[in-house]
């Protein structure tokens, strides 16, 4: 059966153009999916303004209600995960943590910090008396949630408008059909008004229909640039807020004493974690001239090491991206890349136009003319350069129209620190593949988005702010 979604606590069953997917893996069926008519929700959508949760009041029950959801996903995670790596091609041995068990310490992290939040606070006014300021639920928030990282980033945004008093509605990618019919499951069981977490699959001509919905106050997108910015221009037009978490070209500067072999490991996740399919995936890697031989022979060692194949097998390190037309497009701009003298180092240019599968390529580029260098590919394939100077470095991880995260790989963390405070990206991270943490504000510059999510600022951008003026 054909899986819609979750509306007003009911399954959603409607007539539409049904589309069957497959799997990335091995060509099987995954479940299918229902286009409906857009317009057919809006009435069902409509009831949800009457929804009032209010940001303090029964915030003990909604954080009891995720804390019930993060335990369900808990249990459930290897299961989940398995869902997950047949949708899109995560290799198994990443998936129960990168795509689920991320989500659980997400969801627990944030109810913490919910609790600990001024909703209300009083301060001296400048001008004598008093000032209070309240901070008030939005309304009705829309989340748009990508095919990489599905639970994670549905869990992120779901959590953050739950926690600040605001009834959500979900839209995640068709590409995801199987896992968020499980998922729907959960958010069935969740002990909260009917109405307060909703999820509709579908593509994007629902997307642009739930953007224009005036019922929504709040929309948080993750996706692409190109889709961001049409977001964006909807919600412009009648004054809704948004924040945009797209997409990235992130750089991994290398200092002159860095420790490869204690990195190694780090520094592989950071590149080539769930096949590449990473917002900030570092796919671009700056190393030091006085050392250039042996870390291009290191990374490009690195790169063929990578066992690559079926993503149910533990050793598999690479597996296919999301769609055989994802990976042609990357094969795409990786031949264009040949063309325009960029040097392959690692991998190889002859595989299967059918094949979901690209294995790791490392190029080297001596300018920044390739579009290889420029654009995000979202798979398993970066850029080498080598600079003259750490000036150089930030130089080139700073051309990019892109700013969403970064990382410093020294073995003097203050050195390290000093380099990362002149990048010009949302996150930095020293030493690490993390690309964000919970506790702190994550998204991009320039065209990696505009607002943040998670800690505080998350919060902030589900709530509107209210002063009033104290004798």
């Amino acid at each position: 059966m054909a899986f819609i979604g979750l509306l007003l606590g009911e399954q959603l069953d409607f007539p539409g153009e049904e589309h069957q997917r497959l799997s990335p893996v091995d060509g099987s069926s995954l479940r299918p999916w229902t286009e409906v008519e857009p317009g057919v929700l809006d009435p069902l959508i409509t009831q949800l303004k009457t929804l009032n949760l209010s940001a303090e009041a029964d915030l003990k029950a909604r954080s009891a209600a995720l804390l019930q959801l993060a335990s369900d996903l808990e249990r459930d995670s290897a299961s989940l995960a398995r869902l997950i790596t047949m949708e899109n091609g995560c290799p198994v041995a990443q998936s129960v943590g990168l795509q689920v068990q991320s989500a659980v310490a997400l969801i627990r992290s944030l109810v913490e910090q919910a609790s600990e939040f001024a909703f209300t606070e009083e301060r001296a006014g400048a001008r004598g008396g008093k000032v209070r300021i309240d901070r008030l639920p939005i309304g009705v928030a829309l989340g748009i949630v990508p095919c990489n990282v599905p639970v994670f980033l549905a869990c992120l945004k779901l959590t953050t408008a739950l926690l600040a008093g605001c009834p959500v509605v979900l839209k995640p990618s068709p590409e995801n059909v199987d896992s968020m019919a499980l998922f729907s499951r959960y958010l069935a069981r969740m002990d909260l008004p009917t109405g307060a977490v909703n999820l509709i699959l579908g593509g994007r001509v629902l997307g642009d229909h739930l953007v224009r919905n005036d019922v929504f106050r709040k929309v948080s997108f993750t996706g692409s640039s190109a889709s961001g910015l049409a977001v964006a221009q909807l919600c412009a037009q009648r004054f809704a807020r948004v924040t945009l978490e797209l997409g990235g070209k992130s750089s991994a500067i290398l200092l002159d004493d860095v420790d490869f072999t204690e990195v190694k490991d780090q520094l592989w996740l950071a590149m080539l974690q769930n096949n590449g399919q990473v917002c900030g995936a570092q796919s671009r890697v700056l190393i030091p001239k006085s050392r250039a031989p042996e870390l291009r022979t290191a990374l490009s060692e690195m790169f063929e090491d990578t066992v690559v194949g079926d993503p149910r097998s533990p050793e598999t390190g690479v597996g296919p991206v999301v769609t055989a037309e994802a990976a042609n497009r990357i094969r795409n701009t990786c031949n264009e890349a040949s063309n325009q003298g960029a040097l392959l180092l690692s991998g190889t240019r002859e595989e299967s136009q059918e094949s979901a599968t690209v294995p790791p390529r490392l190029y080297e580029v001596q300018d920044s003319v390739a579009e290889i260098w420029n654009e995000e590919l979202f798979g398993p394939v970066a850029c080498l350069r080598v600079y003259e100077t750490e000036d150089e470095a930030v130089g080139w991880a700073n051309q990019s129209r892109y700013g969403l995260s970064g990382s410093i790989w020294s073995s003097d963390t203050n050195r390290a620190l000093l380099t990362a405070e002149l990048l010009e990206t949302g996150t930095v991270a020293v030493n690490s593949k993390k690309i964000l943490d919970f506790a702190a504000p994550f998204g991009g510059w320039g065209q990696s988005g505009i607002g943040r999510e998670l800690g505080e600022d998350g919060f902030r951008s589900y709530l509107e702010t209210r002063t009033i003026l104290l004798p």
